[in-house]
């Protein structure tokens, strides 16, 4: 994590009132962003549609953003929503199982229509790891392709050599079982 990365998202939520970088890959299904730093910037996620959130950062989001039941929403003001929290270093990647996981869990909840959200701190290198997995099993398409398609998206991607490599691991998983060609 950096300072001037996180004076610059602290700046930008308050007076947004919205996590920097947020943006669809695929509109109404998967979106991106930095890190959610206040419960207002939470709310604005909501109202996107979002109703999973994947954080890949060293720290989960605070606890009272979520709530699991409608009276804890009239008791609290908290809004329902999925919450999946994957611990993983600033720059790294997490690990080939760990990176399986997560897409299946990304991919069950776009198929049951729950918008989802992926952030890590500043919503490319680790996230951009997620929704390129993602893409190359959706799409069925190599890494390189996938790659492509995020940076039109996102103009940045995961360039760090441990973030690379997961993804080709990836890749050859995906081969191995048959989702690429």
């Amino acid at each position: 994590m950096t300072i001037i990365g996180d004076v610059y998202r602290w700046i930008y939520g308050r007076l947004l009132l919205k996590p920097s970088n947020f943006s669809w890959i695929i509109p109404g299904r998967l979106a991106c962003s930095g890190l959610i730093k206040t419960h207002k910037e939470f709310e604005w996620v909501a109202k996107q549609g979002v109703r999973s959130i994947i954080t890949i950062r060293e720290i989960p989001l605070p606890r009272k953003y979520f709530k699991t039941s409608k009276k804890e929403k009239n008791e609290k003001g908290n809004i329902v929503m999925d919450y999946l929290h994957i611990k993983v270093d600033d720059h790294d990647a997490p690990d080939l199982d760990v990176l399986i996981k997560t897409i299946d869990y990304l991919d069950e909840h776009i198929e049951q229509g729950k918008p989802v959200l992926i952030h890590c701190n500043g919503g490319h290198g680790r996230t951009g790891v997620l929704v390129t997995g993602y893409l190359m099993k959706k799409e069925k398409i190599p890494m390189e392709t996938a790659l492509k398609k995020v940076k039109q998206l996102r103009k940045r991607i995961p360039h760090k050599y441990r973030q690379q490599e997961v993804l080709k691991q990836y890749g050859a998983y995906l081969k191995d079982k048959n989702y690429l060609v």
